[in-house]
């Protein structure tokens, strides 16, 4: 058996898969990097058509810029509207800005014209088996369409307010609805990505808790994403934050409160789990802490006792949680492997799954019976066969 992979050469996933490969004493695999699939998608099939039992891998763009402006140009043909920003000409020739959020429904349907061209080479190819279903992958990058399948299938979700148009709905629809906090989450984005935490009191006063940096100069709004949580308190800050946001397609959920772990030095952190759910079964899981809203790691929140959270939350009710995770990805379809966020809210009474990630298997460091995630992927897409 050898792999095909679609993905970024130079980034860690491709080199803890190779390197997984190797433990399992399986060939390298061949990987077809996005800028070149998304330019010739005959590339893949060429990788496909050497000798032998091949399985394919479909990886994340990762943090190769020539594949978000391959992205971006893909998607420039399709219908957009206001969330058109680039031309595909102009998308090819992009200047990089480091963090730059922008074109993220674009960029989506580049991605989603991409899955749809490697169904079709799956379709000619029945005998070829792929890791995780382009049907899947693009269920789980849409976090509106996510959410509903998970509701569908009885997973407990937070309560949505669904799509908003601008800052003025989102808040006609919070008082309408009874919501004082929610999450606002661009449909397509990923790693936080202009994700914000919004708490008002119902009156006036509010606070948004986000990793967005807002640049204001010359009568132009210019949105970063970076690792520093900062918090709004200007409602015009905010309100020129989410309607920036708006055109590319946002989903509102009800923010709720998480439960705080004690540290090693006793302080209390909002907390919650990362597990990897492979071949139906709950596996590696992270703890996330963190002192503000936003957990994610990548904004160097620190990692939690996994053991610690365990006896925390009680056997019985950790079971739980990893049965949780084990239903929202049988809810995303033919899945090999799925990283879930689930969260347990303020006096451990509920909980809920936040997010089901198509690519949210990068956990470093974190072994089950002696293989990382990896490893355990190849083990059962092996075993499966």
């Amino acid at each position: 058996m050898r792999f095909v992979v679609v993905g970024d050469p130079e980034g860690k996933r491709i080199g803890f898969f190779q390197a997984a490969l190797e433990r399992s004493g399986l060939p390298a695999a061949d990987v077809v990097s996005w800028p070149e699939f998304l330019a010739a998608p005959e590339r893949l099939e060429a990788a496909l058509d050497r000798e032998g039992p091949v399985g394919l891998r479909i990886e994340s763009v990762g943090k190769s810029f020539a594949a978000q402006r391959a992205l971006l140009a893909r998607g420039a043909s399709a219908d957009l509207g206001e969330a058109l920003v680039l031309s595909a000409e102009e998308a090819r020739t992009l200047p990089e800005e480091r963090g730059r959020i922008r074109g993220l429904r674009q960029a989506h349907e580049g991605f989603r014209w991409a899955l749809g061209q490697i169904s079709q080479v799956l379709e000619s190819r029945p005998a070829l088996r792929v890791m995780n279903s382009p049907q899947a992958i693009e269920l789980m990058f849409d976090k509106p369409a996510c959410h509903a399948a998970c509701a569908a299938a009885d997973v407990s979700v937070p309560p949505s307010l669904g799509g908003v148009s601008s800052y003025e709905d989102l808040r006609t629809k919070m008082r309408l609805a009874s919501f004082k906090r929610v999450f606002v989450k661009p449909a397509h984005a990923s790693s936080a990505s202009g994700v914000l935490g919004l708490a008002t009191d119902g009156r006036d006063r509010i606070a948004a808790y986000t990793s967005v940096e807002l640049v204001e100069e010359g009568g132009e709004v210019r949105l970063y994403n970076s690792r520093k949580i900062r918090r709004y308190t200007d409602e015009r800050e905010v309100a020129t934050i989410v309607d920036a946001l708006a055109p590319e397609r946002l989903h509102v959920e009800a923010w709720i409160p998480k439960a705080k772990l004690p540290n090693a030095a006793g302080e209390a952190l909002a907390c919650d789990l990362r597990c990897v759910v492979i071949a139906g079964e709950a596996q590696h899981s992270v703890v996330r802490t963190s002192k503000s809203p936003l957990t994610n790691l990548h904004l160097l929140n620190p990692r939690g006792e996994l053991s610690a959270f365990q006896d925390w939350l009680g056997p019985s009710r950790f079971a739980e949680l990893l049965a949780a995770c084990e239903d929202a990805t049988r809810a995303m379809g033919p899945t090999l492997y799925a990283g879930v966020d689930v969260c347990v809210a303020k006096g451990l009474r509920e909980f809920a799954v936040l997010e089901v990630n198509a690519f949210g298997d990068l956990l470093p460091r974190v072994e089950v019976a002696g293989r990382d995630t990896y490893a355990a992927e190849i083990a059962a897409f092996m075993e499966a066969a």
